[in-house]
């Protein structure tokens, strides 16, 4: 079977919007249903299905927090993960950029100003020396694969010999310079303490931690906290404890929407609900939601949402005093050369809850051209995507299940993963509040 890309029109992509906006609808229905009661404003649906695998014993919590917590998405409807773009580095350059006013001693302020920029300039030598060892120590395991066990170099004797004593001589600098900033912050009074200790905060060893991500490789991390534990949530799902999901559309649904994208609210929803072929790629099919009896439902034996807070390395209520500056005139927010916050913002956005589902179901009756394209493509073994949710791909061993009605063109996939896929994630939009 030849799969290939769809070429998408602003018609198309205006068509293929109706019911991915209908499911966003009909979410947030389901969310105001539970009385969480926060702002919709930044939720994003996944259009490309992701598994939740960070109940994974070996690099879990590193996957949770660096993936999931710490990543920067796209600004739009759609929850696109940002490669690079990390809260933990905006969040610094923000409290990096702050022009702290009505300070009690501005020559402390000018002494403070000038460690907090050398402190700066340290933090980004170690975070490129780590980001190049993570590559670097892959590509050296990977030529050590046909060696004995016991003659393969362990990542921490590689470390030490190649960046330990780098980035070890960097940190001792810091620690230095992290006293006289105190000392300054505290001495220039003012709003500075309050910045002071944020940043002081931020590069507190005691508020990280060692963990270990999928290259083997152990380094510190600043902390995150992410519940409920994905593990122990799927244990309460088999033990019939957990809520669930159902979610339904028809040809009456609403498409309006409590979130804040702008222009870009219709625009980020380019492809069909159905995605035949995986991964997000392949070929991507529409469904007629005009048909008279037109109705899909989404369900999951399990439904929890996964709420992240930052460790004690972060502080809103700093973000929250300074959220329009000043900024250094010499530094990209001051000069305009950059923004904070807003679409084109630096920090953008910063997400604060993944909605997981554990083995979904889609229950549909659709039009003839869509049932016939989902049903041959599933009998070809191929992963047939709908929606934030995937099934099947035999070829790959899946045990999901399919029935199929051919008179009234309806169909039931269930998913027997034993990994929960992800459906939204939900953002403070920046500063946040």
């Amino acid at each position: 079977m030849n799969i290939r890309a769809d070429k998408v029109d602003t018609e198309k992509a205006a068509a293929n919007s109706t019911p991915w906006e209908m499911l966003r609808s009909e979410f947030e229905s389901f969310l105001s249903g539970q009385g969480a009661g926060e702002s919709l404003a930044g939720l994003q649906m996944v259009s490309t299905p992701m598994d939740a695998l960070w109940d994974n014993e070996t690099y879990g919590t590193w996957l949770a927090w660096e993936t999931w917590a710490n990543n920067i998405p796209i600004w739009g409807p759609v929850y696109q993960p940002s490669a690079g773009n990390r809260v933990t580095d905006a969040y610094i350059q923000v409290l990096n950029n702050i022009d702290v006013p009505d300070v009690a001693d501005p020559a402390a302020k000018k002494r403070a100003d000038a460690l907090r920029g050398e402190i700066a300039k340290i933090n980004d030598q170690i975070g490129n020396l780590q980001d190049q060892l993570g590559e670097a120590w892959m590509k050296f395991d990977a030529g050590q694969k046909g060696l004995p066990p016991n003659r393969r170099t362990s990542f921490d004797s590689w470390y030490a010999q190649h960046y330990g004593a780098k980035i070890a001589g960097l940190t001792t600098q810091m620690s230095g310079l992290m006293g006289d900033f105190a000392s300054a912050s505290n001495k220039a009074g003012g709003g500075y303490q309050s910045v002071g200790q944020a940043i002081l905060n931020f590069n507190n060893p005691a508020f990280q931690m060692q963990e270990t991500d999928q290259s083997g490789a152990q380094l510190s991390y600043r902390t995150w906290s992410l519940q409920p534990d994905l593990k122990s949530w799927i244990e309460e799902v088999k033990r019939g404890q957990a809520s669930t999901l159902n979610l339904t559309i028809t040809t009456h649904t609403k498409t309006e929407s409590k979130t804040q994208w702008g222009a870009s609210a219709k625009a980020g929803f380019l492809y069909g609900i159905f995605n035949f072929g995986g991964s997000g790629g392949g070929t991507h099919l529409n469904v007629d939601t005009n048909e008279t009896d037109f109705r899909m439902t989404w369900a999951a034996k399990g439904f929890t949402a996964v709420r992240i807070a930052a460790g004690q390395w972060y502080s809103q209520q700093v973000l929250q005093t300074f959220k329009n500056g000043p900024w250094l005139p010499s530094g990209p927010f001051g000069s305009g050369a950059a923004q904070p916050y807003g679409q084109k913002g630096t920090f953008a956005l910063q997400p604060v809850v993944i909605y997981v589902a554990y083995q979904p179901s889609v229950s549909a009756t659709v039009d003839q051209k869509t049932y016939s394209e989902v049903k041959t493509t599933w009998q070809a073994g191929l992963e047939v995507g709908i929606g934030p949710f995937t099934f099947g791909g035999s070829t790959q061993g899946s045990k999901d299940d399919a029935k199929w009605d051919d008179a009234n063109r309806s169909f039931t996939i269930t998913s027997a993963s034993e990994h929960p896929q992800v459906i939204a994630v939900l953002n403070n939009v920046m500063p946040g509040n």
